[in-house]
C-alpha cells in the first residue's frame, strides 16, 4: 500500500515527488517500471534520487532528498530530451502513470484517512454564548397561545447532522468518531469515543457485515444501533444526561451518519422511527396549523400526569386518545417526524396540534412558531388495543384567556 505520496503545490515547475511503497506492492514493482515511467527517468535524472526496492522484505520504498531549487530543475528539464519536457506537469503525469499502470498499483493508492479514527476537537457549543433574550422574543413558539409573526429568513438545518448531535456545552471538548474521514458522532470522553471506534472497527472487519443491515431499535427501552444481529453501540443513561438531544435520535443520527460514510442511503427519521417503535400508517389523517411549547412549560404535569420534557417527542391535541402516535409533516418544508399524544390542547381556534421543542426542531418550525401540517395516525399492529385514559392531572395549556407567555 502507498503510504505517502506528497506533490509540491507548484508541481508546475517540480519534477519530484514522494512514493512510499509498501512490500504488498513488490510483486507488481518488481515487473519492472511501464514505458511511460521510463521516459520520465531522462527528465528526473539523479537530482530525484527515485528508488525502487526489489526485495520483499524492505518494507517501503524512498525518495531521498528533493531537488536543490525549483529553478535548477527547471533549467534540467528545460535541456533534456524528453518525450515529457513540454508536459507542463510532470510530476503530476507521473503519478497518473503509476495510478493507470495496473489494477495492483491502483489498490495500493490508497490515500483516504484511516477506516476508523477519532479525533478531538473544541466543543462548538461550550464557545458559543447563549442568545439574549430579545433574541426570541418574537418566536410564537408557545403552548396554547400567541400570535405568528414575521420572521427572519430561517436556514433549514438536518436535526440529525453530526455537528447537531453535539454534548452539553459543559463539555469543553469533544470526540468525533469517524469512518473513512466523515463523523459518525461525537462523544464527550475519550474512553466512549474510543470504544465507539473499536466496536465499529470490530463490525466493519466483520466478513458478514453489510451497511445495508444498519438500523436504529429500541432493546428494553434503550434506543441501540445494529447491523443484521450485530450490535454497535446503545444509548446509555449515562450518555442520555450527556446530551440534551433525544436519545431515539441520537442513535437515529450515529445510524445514518455511518450509512452515509458507508455509502448507503440513510433513512429519513419518521421511517426510521416506525421501525423502532413497530408503527404503521392507517387510513386516518388530519390537518391544520401547529405550534410548540414554550421552553418555560418543561417540568410541568401534562394531562396524562407526565412531566413534560422538551427533548421527547410529544404532542398535545384537543381530541386524539393519550398514546396515539402521529406522523407530523410540515407542509412549508416536507420534514417529518412522528410524535405521541401525551396532552391536551391548544386552545386556539386556528391551531391544533402543540409539539415539543425537540420535535419542531425536526420540522425545521421553530423560527416560524406556527406551520401548517399534516398528520397521519399510525398504530402498533402487535400492541393491544387500549381504551383512553382518563387525565390525572390538568392540562399544562393556559386557558385561552390568559396571556401567551412568549420566549
Amino acid at each position: 500500500m502507498i503510504s505517502l505520496v506528497s506533490i509540491p503545490s507548484d508541481y508546475s515547475s517540480s519534477l519530484y515527488a514522494l512514493v512510499a511503497f509498501s512490500s504488498s506492492s513488490s510483486t507488481v514493482l518488481n515487473s519492472g517500471l511501464p514505458q511511460d515511467l521510463e521516459v520520465l527517468q531522462p527528465v528526473l535524472g539523479d537530482r530525484a534520487d527515485f528508488w525502487v526496492s526489489d526485495s520483499v522484505s524492505n518494507s517501503a520504498s524512498h525518495l531521498t532528498a528533493p531537488p536543490s531549487s525549483n529553478s535548477e530543475l527547471e533549467v534540467q528539464a528545460q535541456t533534456t530530451q524528453s518525450p515529457l519536457t513540454s508536459v507542463p506537469s510532470p510530476s503530476l503525469q507521473f503519478v497518473k502513470a503509476i495510478s493507470s499502470w495496473s489494477s495492483g498499483i491502483s489498490e495500493s493508492l490508497n490515500f483516504d484517512a484511516p477506516l476508523v479514527a477519532v479525533v478531538e476537537n473544541p466543543n462548538p457549543r461550550s464557545l458559543t454564548p447563549p442568545p439574549e433574550a430579545n433574541d426570541t422574543k418574537e418566536l410564537s413558539s408557545v403552548k396554547g397561545g400567541g400570535t405568528s409573526t414575521e420572521q427572519p429568513e430561517h436556514e433549514q438545518r438536518d436535526c440529525l447532522a453530526a455537528d447537531e448531535m453535539l454534548p452539553k456545552p459543559a463539555f469543553n471538548r469533544v470526540f468525533q468518531v469517524q469512518v473513512k474521514g466523515q463523523t459518525i458522532a461525537n462523544l464527550p470522553t475519550q474512553a466512549q469515543a474510543d470504544a465507539l471506534a473499536q466496536s465499529l472497527e470490530q463490525a466493519l472487519n466483520n466478513p458478514d457485515f453489510s451497511p445495508e443491515t444498519l438500523q436504529a431499535t429500541i432493546d428494553r427501552l434503550t434506543p441501540i444501533g445494529k447491523a443484521g444481529e450485530i450490535i454497535l453501540f446503545q444509548i446509555d443513561p449515562e450518555l442520555i444526561s450527556q446530551f440534551d438531544r433525544n436519545p431515539e435520535l441520537l442513535a437515529i443520527s450515529w445510524v445514518n451518519n455511518l450509512r452515509s460514510a458507508l455509502e448507503v442511503l440513510p433513512v429519513p427519521i419518521a421511517e426510521a422511527q416506525s421501525q423502532m417503535h413497530t408503527l404503521s400508517l392507517t387510513q386516518k389523517q388530519l390537518k391544520g396549523n401547529a405550534s410548540w411549547y414554550d421552553p418555560s412549560f418543561a417540568g410541568s404535569l401534562t394531562a396524562t400526569g407526565e412531566t413534560f420534557d422538551p427533548v421527547k417527542l410529544t404532542a398535545a391535541h384537543p381530541t386524539l386518545p393519550f398514546d396515539t402516535y402521529l406522523k407530523v409533516t410540515n407542509q412549508e418544508t416536507q420534514d417529518s417526524v412522528v410524535v405521541r399524544i401525551n396532552d391536551r390542547g391548544p386552545y386556539l381556534e386556528d391551531r391544533s396540534l402543540d409539539l415539543s421543542g425537540e420535535a419542531a426542531r425536526c420540522l425545521n418550525s421553530e423560527a416560524s412558531g406556527v406551520v401548517p401540517y399534516e398528520a397521519v395516525v399510525m398504530e402498533n399492529p402487535q400492541a393491544p388495543q387500549t381504551q383512553e385514559a382518563q387525565p390525572t392531572a390538568p392540562s399544562i395549556a393556559p386557558s385561552s384567556a390568559e396571556v401567551p407567555r412568549t420566549n
